[in-house]
């Protein structure tokens, strides 16, 4: 049995259409779904007219003219009277109206008691008693996040000020100054924690993206009437709306922090100070804006850039204009007429719209909807007080309720899970409907018990949960897909993934001395989210004079991790240098810390040699004696604080015999006095070959303002020929001075050197060296050599060493005794290794005495190859392998080696690499006893050895 009721001017109708239908379902009725209404409501009602199966037509048509109008419940007051007055009246328009994600209704207004908020918790059948946010009488907006966070803004002496609750309104936080806004009015949207702001002045978008902490203005290219401003449920894109008077838009995909190029759609709406509505689903996104009085209101398709005209009223005043529109299609276009608010309908994304209803006698009123259970809501004003209609049934899409149209799941941490939310489907159509499937996009998932077949009124629970696996914003819908005319039933899903920064272990204030280096330095990165093999390091410093970034060396994998630090040569200061570990996500998903370098000053060293540029060192050595002094160099520094503590000499002639002792001193004058003066270490020589340095260590003495004369003293055996050794101090490195930087050489400024004599002079030899030389020719060697007088001298052995190896004495070389005329000799190395690269020779001098010195070294680079060659092989005959020399020139390429039998086929291949003279070993094991040819070809040149193999 169904019957249809009245209560004034709402009209409703209760028991089961399939009883007085049961063939037949015109559109108009698939699209209506009773709903359920307070029992105080329904006890107020009468029944009229009783309907029985097989109704005639005529009583179908005018069930469909009750139903398509549908119920509405009566006028609810949504501010207390007073005399005060209150209103919602703008100077453009605002929203006072907001509806959360759990149907909750929230209303802003504005009077003497200043701006204050109610809000309705049964689909606006009552209201709260009011919170005042603030005393300021000022145009006031209001929006609700997806979070649940309520804001209201208004603008107070061109400052845009903003108040939040946490709390369902129940108490405001104190008000925030947000930007500077020349403007009447302010509109924003709200998504999660950002929040978008705009103003009438059109010169500026103010954003924040931390729930109201902080603002920002970032650039939007526009200068002209920004008159809304939105958010995509679904994509989160944003979309300034402007216009100029055309209507224009930028869009931002990235919460705010950049904005697209303004696009203006291809045939060019046209209006003033306009409202806009969003719709977004999986028809489609698109715009509808309706302009100030007389204009049209237009449809804009996101997607195509292109606009329409859409046969909506047109509104006689401003006030009364508002729009709204929802994911399925829906569009809400209210508007004055003849003095009375009211609204049309669109299903079809403003195709076509339904009959007009009639809400008020007055011009102020807005439209929103809710989005849980399909409710038309206008809030209104009339002679001071605020009043609220809810109309139901007016829009398709909406046969399931739903608790909440979004879930905001906040902040959930990378790789992570969070903790369901739940929501509550309720079948308000009358009769079963049958739900296909529930799904969820990722990374969103979802579990129910929902039956398959939901009875009328019958409700089931919903779980979703978010588990993020990039970070960032992430968005989604749970889908209840059913047999009703819409299909789906859209819950939309949104959450951002938070990623815990990396950590990074602290390295505390480090101090070292000037032209010293840091380090490595240890410590440790780590994150729960990213593997430690993953996190990046990099360093920088805040005093590059001091510590350029580039002489950070960063080292070390996984969690242990190392840095060293080299300051600029010459350099004292201080530095902060700051390590920061990154995940390589986010620019904000990182760590640093800082440690303070400081880089003391340290005194500048003056270091004068024993040459003649320096203190001119004259050796005399006396056989059979003690402490000979054969090297001499001074210290001194421009202040105190640097101490010597090590150096190494390097002996100009390695190998001398007769030398057993080296001692080093510390004097503070040029005259050695072995009772007085400080001895800074000794070192034992084997007397019959001397080493290439002298190293001294582990002694400590200041060096400042005085100059210091370091001694280096010998003992010579008795009957030792002294050799002709000068010592040397090589290079900085060699001279170990803590606390000091080299800055002067022999009165010269420098920071370095090279081979620095320790004395005028060299030892006296028995024979004066005038010239050695070696020279290369053909397949030989040619030695020289010139003596300008001899004392003793036995002869000379002339050695070769083939690249690093060993020496080799070649041949016994008269010398001349004692003379004081010039004497010449020679020798001719015929016998060199064929393959050889590299020959070094030199003459080991040995005096009648026996003791012996060395010449200098001298490296020959053989003759390279000038044609093709192959000498025999040895030996020949072989058994198992022969050793094969050739030669190939520098411009013969490709050459190889081949072993012909008498029968002409080739036995051994071998490619030759590269030119040069060059041997290598040929193996014939398992050849038969015969005779064969070996060929060098290459170039066009053959070149033919014959080899016998025997068994």
């Amino acid at each position: 049995m169904i019957s249809i009721h009245c209560l004034g001017d709402i009209q409703y109708v209760t028991g089961s259409a399939d009883r007085l239908f049961p063939s037949v379902s015109p559109p108009s009725l698939i699209m209506f779904y009773p709903r359920s209404y307070p029992d105080s409501l329904l006890k107020r009602v009468t029944p009229l007219v009783p309907f029985f199966r097989g109704g005639a037509a005529l009583l179908v048509a005018i069930l469909f003219l009750f139903l398509s109008s549908g119920p509405a419940l009566a006028q609810v007051a949504v501010s207390p009277s007073t005399a005060s007055g209150n209103t919602i009246a703008s100077a453009n328009t605002s929203d006072n109206i907001a509806v959360g994600a759990d149907g909750t209704i929230y209303v802003a207004y504005h009077g003497g008691n200043g701006i204050q908020v109610v809000k309705s918790m049964d689909d606006g059948a009552s209201f709260s008693s009011p919170v005042t946010v603030t005393s300021t009488n000022a145009e006031v907006e209001i929006d609700v996040s997806s979070n649940g966070a309520v804001y209201v803004a208004w603008v107070e002496n061109d400052r845009l000020m903003v108040a939040k609750s946490m709390d369902g309104a129940s108490t405001f936080a104190a008000a925030v100054d947000a930007a500077k806004l020349r403007s009447l009015s302010v509109h924003f949207a709200t998504d999660g924690n950002n929040l978008y702001f705009v103003g009438r002045e059109g010169t500026k978008v103010v954003v924040s993206n931390d729930g109201g902490q902080t603002f920002q203005e970032p650039p939007t290219g526009q200068s002209s009437i920004f008159s809304d401003i939105l958010v995509d449920p679904i994509s989160r894109d944003v979309i300034a709306q402007f216009d100029d008077p055309d209507v224009t838009y930028s869009v931002s995909t990235d919460f705010g922090t950049t904005f697209g190029t303004p696009i203006t759609p291809s045939d060019d709406p046209y209006v003033y100070y306009s409202v806009g509505a969003l719709s977004s689903g999986s028809q489609g996104r698109f715009l509808f804006v309706g302009g100030g009085i007389g204009s049209e209101t237009y449809k804009i398709d996101l997607g195509k850039e292109t606009s329409e005209i859409i046969p909506a009223p047109k509104a006689e005043t401003s006030q009364g204009r508002s729009l709204a529109a929802d994911e399925y299609g829906n569009v809400v276009t209210g508007y004055v007429e003849n003095a009375r608010v009211k609204f049309v309908v669109s299903q079809d994304l403003g195709a076509t719209f339904g009959t007009p209803t009639t809400v008020s006698t007055t011009s102020i009123a807005q439209a929103d909807i809710n989005s849980t259970n399909g409710d038309v809501l206008f809030l209104y004003e009339e002679n001071g007080d605020i009043f609220l209609r809810s109309y139901g049934e007016r829009l398709r899409g909406y046969g399931l309720e739903v608790s909440r149209s979004t879930i905001d799941f906040g902040s959930v941490l990378l790789g992570e899970t969070s903790g369901t939310e739940s929501v509550i489907i309720t079948n308000r159509t009358g009769a079963t409907v049958n739900i296909s499937s529930i799904e969820t996009d990722a990374p969103f998932a979802s579990t129910d018990a929902c039956p398959t077949a939901l009875a009328a009124s019958e409700s089931c629970e919903i779980d979703v949960s978010f588990s993020p696996t990039t970070s960032g914003g992430a968005s989604g819908s749970l889908n209840i897909n059913t047999d009703l005319p819409e299909g789906t039933r859209v819950v939309n899903l949104q959450g951002e993934a938070s990623n815990e920064p990396p950590t990074i272990g602290t390295i505390a204030h480090q101090t070292i001395t000037e032209d010293g280096t840091l380090g490595p330095l240890n410590f440790t990165v780590g994150d729960s989210q990213t593997a430690a093999s993953d996190l990046v390091v990099t360093a920088s410093s805040d005093n590059q004079d001091l510590v350029p970034d580039a002489n950070i060396t960063l080292a070390g994998t996984g969690a242990d991790r190392t840095v060293e630090i080299t300051p600029a040569a010459g350099k004292s200061g201080t530095a902060t240098i700051t390590l920061t570990v990154s995940d390589g996500t986010k620019s904000d998903n990182t760590t640093s810390e800082t440690f303070t370098l400081t880089v003391t000053d340290v005194p500048d060293l003056a270091v004068t040699d024993g040459s003649p540029s320096g203190l001119d060192l004259t050796v005399n050595v006396d056989p059979g004696t003690d402490n000979n002094v054969v090297g001499m160099f001074t210290l001194s520094a421009g202040s105190v604080g640097a101490t010597f503590e090590a150096v190494t000499l390097t002996n100009s002639a390695p190998g001398v015999a007769g030398v057993s002792v080296a001692r080093l001193f510390a004097s503070e004058d040029a005259t050695l006095d072995v009772g007085t003066d400080t001895k800074l270490g000794e070192v034992d020589v084997d007397n019959s070959n001397a080493p290439a340095s002298l190293a001294f260590t582990a002694f400590n003495e200041a060096v400042d303002t005085d100059t210091r004369y370091v001694i280096l003293a010998i003992d010579v055996d008795a009957g030792a020929s002294t050799s002709g050794m000068q010592f040397l101090l090589d290079k900085p490195s060699d001279l170990t001075v803590v606390g000091g930087e080299l800055a002067t050489v022999n009165g010269q400024a420098t920071a370095t050197f090279a081979s620095l004599p320790l004395s005028g002079n060299v030892m006296a030899l028995p024979v004066e060296m005038a010239g050695f030389t070696a020279t290369p020719s053909g397949g030989t060697v040619e030695l020289r050599w010139q003596t300008l007088t001899e004392t003793g001298n036995a002869g000379f052995d002339v050695e070769r060493r083939i690249g690093t190896g060993s020496w080799t004495s070649l041949t016994r070389v008269d010398g001349a005794g004692t003379t004081t005329e010039a004497q010449t000799y020679q020798f001719t190395d015929r016998d060199l290794p064929y393959e050889a690269e590299e020959l070094t020779y030199r003459l080991r001098q040995v005096d009648v005495d026996g003791s012996e010195s060395f010449t200098k070294e001298i490296v020959v680079t053989p003759s390279g190859a000038r044609q093709m060659e192959l000498l025999g092989t040895y030996p020949n005959p072989a058994r198992t392998q022969a050793t094969v020399r050739f030669a190939v020139p520098e411009d013969v390429s490709n050459a190889r080696l081949v072993l012909y039998d008498l029968l002409g086929r080739e036995v051994r291949t071998h490619s030759v690499s590269g030119a040069g003279r060059q041997q290598m070993t040929l193996n014939v094991d398992g050849l038969a006893t015969g005779a064969y040819f070996l060929r060098l070809m290459g170039g066009g040149h053959v070149k033919t050895q014959k080899l016998t193999v025997v068994r």
